[in-house]
């Protein structure tokens, strides 16, 4: 039988963190305000394993070097991203776990606290349909630095994640994967919570939970780890 599957993307997917990474790349493009961004997003992301990360500050400082932009002016960026900074950092055993989700029909959402913008082109390198990560509002036409909550975020990711059942007329969450201490709503309210590289607070409750945790590695090297994910 089919079942109805989510994956966290960073640290659970991908051995890095996508949205520092992002700006870390525009700042080798020397993109302006990229490099202020970076440190102000890395210095906000401190609260993040007590989950009391300002995520609309966050989104407001990352969004900053991109403001005003509109998104298909993003487009030629984001594909040198996705192909030069986000593929290497891929876990072959996060490949092969999709694979075989796919093969045996479920229903599979990738579900991130990084924003909409390169969760996107990230799921259809991993050759996932469905997503959900944090939006920003337009204002005619252009990218604003205004968040849409609930955030993807915590319990901010049951909540997606029930409106996307709810959308499919389906009701459980089967399985559901994450390496984030930040995820433990999200891991709880699956029939089967699994770990994937947990952070320590999560290895721990895993042994509590007796959820699976299983240790992946990247497809190269060349892994970029500016910051430990917020889940």
């Amino acid at each position: 039988m089919a079942k109805t599957v989510a994956f966290d993307l960073d640290g659970t997917l991908i051995g890095t963190d996508s949205a520092q990474t992002w700006l870390q790349f525009l700042m080798r493009e020397s993109v302006p305000e990229a490099g202020q961004s970076f440190h102000t997003c890395r210095q906000i992301m401190l609260g993040y394993e007590t989950g009391v990360m300002d995520m609309q500050a966050y989104m407001q400082a990352w969004m900053a070097p991109i403001r005003g932009k509109r998104p298909e002016q993003l487009r030629p960026l984001l594909e040198v991203f996705v192909e030069q900074w986000i593929a290497p950092a891929i876990f072959t055993d996060g490949l092969r776990q999709l694979e075989l989700h796919h093969k045996q029909g479920d229903q599979v959402l990738l579900i991130s606290a990084s924003p909409t913008l390169i969760v996107g082109p990230i799921a259809r390198l991993l050759g996932v349909e469905h997503l959900i990560g944090i939006d920003v509002a337009l204002q005619d036409g252009v990218l604003t630095d205004c968040s849409i909550s609930p955030f993807s975020f915590r319990e901010g990711k049951v909540e997606k994640i029930k409106k996307w059942l709810a959308y499919r007329n389906l009701s459980d969450l089967d399985v559901a994967y994450s390496d984030s201490i930040n995820d433990v709503p999200m891991l709880s309210f699956a029939t089967q919570g699994v770990c994937i590289n947990p952070d320590p607070g999560l290895a721990a409750l895993a042994a509590n939970r007796a959820w699976p945790t299983l240790v992946w590695q990247a497809t190269s090297g060349a892994v970029r780890q500016p910051d430990s994910s917020p889940g």
